[in-house]
């Protein structure tokens, strides 16, 4: 079983992604290590792959298909439910009212990316978040990462916390969860993607 994830802007925050892997092989008895995704591209693995994405693009497609190549397994993108919740809570804690979400536009596979971000708009906006593109007043940026991010805008208001402080656990437990056979998670790398 394989975690891949971007490597942090912080390379000290590599932790964070080992302990979650550490947790799910005591968890499901499994051998669960985490990888960069460009240790993973490089050398692709057999065996469940899980991809640390917060939405599709040119690295999920990377993944998809080196995941096809070996003959894995590949497990879809961090639920968006997860990745809604975090924000909410960012929000929340730094009392914002009107976000501007930043993201690594990908340079291939763009459908993926704009139908994923669409979707995450989507379902903050249905939990009463405003959100901006960047030509309205916003309270704050929230980079849409895990871990903190180096590069991703540079914002007076941005809060650079990554997303994973406020779901670990959830993460953890979708892990798990994909790992003890909760197929609904996952896709074939022969399969279409949705």
């Amino acid at each position: 079983m394989w975690i891949v994830y971007h490597k942090p802007g912080n390379p000290s925050d590599t932790w964070r992604i080992k302990r979650i892997a550490d947790t799910v092989s005591v968890k499901t008895g499994a051998q669960v290590e985490a990888i960069t995704i460009h240790e993973y591209i490089k050398h692709p693995r057999e065996g469940l792959v899980i991809p640390l994405l917060l939405y599709r693009g040119g690295h999920y497609c990377d993944i998809e298909s080196k995941t096809r190549e070996a003959g894995g397994i590949l497990a879809g993108i961090v639920p968006l439910e997860l990745t809604v919740k975090a924000i909410m809570e960012i929000a929340r804690q730094n009392k914002c009212t009107t976000i501007r979400l930043l993201v690594h536009k990908p340079k291939r596979c763009i459908n993926l990316f704009e139908r994923d971000l669409n979707n995450i708009q989507s379902l903050l906006s249905r939990q009463g978040l405003s959100l901006s593109d960047g030509t309205r007043e916003h309270d704050c940026d929230v980079p849409l990462t895990l871990l903190p991010s180096r590069h991703l805008g540079a914002g007076k208001e941005k809060v650079n916390t990554g997303l994973l402080t406020y779901i670990e656990e959830g993460l953890t437990r979708w892990i798990t969860s994909t790992i003890l056979g909760n197929t609904s998670y996952l896709k074939g790398p022969s399969e279409g993607i949705l």
